[in-house]
């Protein structure tokens, strides 16, 4: 008797929360195992149960065959797009909410349904064109207002600013600190990536008026003008800096000054005061920690830069270790799609490149 009511408490709390979409395999393995140690009687008593359990189930699995079939309908439709746009392609998950495929996705379990490749490809362009802008007119509303009334087209012009610092509010959430966004593309780029630990890509955005300072400040150092110096103007110039606020480190048997990119510049910012803000609320140790960052953080309170020489520079570079870097597996053939889902080291990507 006790076997029987364990088995049907488990039933029912299943049922009554809603736990279908959490049970797992072993949890159906467990299930079923128990239901052979009991006897017809009692089988007959939970049967009703049991067949609603099932019938979730069942739906449960056709749910997730029409979410797989659509998914790589839509897989093989990228492959079809040049390798370099990838990056820049929202992921299989959004496709769902396609009109199109509303009546496939809603159809009862008990019909078969059906989604010829050819009419599902009809919609994914016209899909990836309304998200991409739909994803612009998110990001360039966070921008401060400008003078006078702008146009999409110049808002969108204005955040390629050099000066434009995105932040990510769910990293920042993560403890993912310093991450700065810079351009649509960059924007997009971390837009259309899922980070380790989260299900969904991150979708909330905000502009840091901190590292938009340092920004300014690091466009001022090399004699541009921040208010029209772009990105890839900065990128383009590849310069090394110096902070002027900073004091001397030991790295590796060496007492020096860190020198930066004029990205990492403005992500030490965010850096430093995502520690400053984080140890406040933590325990005794972090809390001497604070205490140094506070001194610090009065330090930096008004960012300066030095900008290195051409030699120095040079010398730099020839020491720093490449990025991105060849031992990652992070590259893939910008000629064909054999790459599409494994990533592998710069040395391969090479070879199979040449070989095709």
């Amino acid at each position: 008797m006790e076997d029987i009511e364990t088995l049907s408490a488990h039933i029912h709390f299943v049922l009554r929360e809603g736990a279908i979409h959490r049970l797992t395999t072993k949890g159906v393995y467990c299930l079923t195992f128990n239901m052979q140690l009991i006897s017809l009687p009692a089988f007959r008593r939970i049967k009703p149960d049991l067949e609603v359990l099932i019938r979730g189930r069942r739906g449960i699995r056709i749910e997730k065959a029409r979410h797989h079939l659509l998914e790589g309908i839509y897989h093989d439709y990228l492959k079809t797009l040049p390798p370099e746009q990838w990056q820049y392609l929202p992921q299989a998950q959004y496709i769902m909410h396609i009109e199109g495929f509303k009546d496939f996705l809603d159809a009862p379990p008990d019909k078969r349904g059906d989604m010829a490749p050819g009419y599902a490809v009809t919609w994914l362009s016209r899909f990836i064109e309304e998200w991409t802008k739909g994803q612009q007119v998110e990001i360039v509303h966070i921008l401060p207002k400008g003078q006078g009334e702008e146009s999409f087209e110049a808002k969108l012009q204005r955040l390629e600013l050099a000066t434009s610092v995105v932040s990510c509010t769910m990293c920042k959430d993560k403890h993912h600190a310093g991450r700065v966004l810079i351009g649509w593309k960059s924007i997009c780029r971390h837009r259309c990536s899922m980070l380790e630990g989260l299900r969904k890509p991150c979708v909330t955005y905000e502009i840091s008026h901190t590292a938009t300072a340092a920004a300014v400040s690091v466009v001022a150092c090399v004699g541009l003008d921040p208010s029209i110096a772009t990105a890839d103007v900065m990128d383009a110039r590849d310069d090394r800096f110096m902070c002027g606020d900073c004091l001397p480190e030991n790295h590796r048997g060496l007492h020096g000054w860190k020198v930066y990119t004029w990205i990492e510049c403005v992500s030490s910012v965010l850096r430093r005061l995502f520690i400053f803000h984080l140890v406040k609320c933590n325990g005794k140790y972090l809390q001497i920690q604070h205490a140094v960052e506070m001194s610090h953080s009065h330090m930096h309170k008004n960012p300066a830069w030095y900008l290195l020489t051409p030699e120095a520079t040079r010398f730099v570079r020839e020491h720093e270790s490449p990025y991105p870097h060849p031992w990652h597996q992070i590259w893939r053939c910008n000629h064909c799609a054999h790459h599409f889902q494994n990533q592998v080291h710069q040395k391969d990507a090479i070879v199979h490149a040449k070989r095709v």
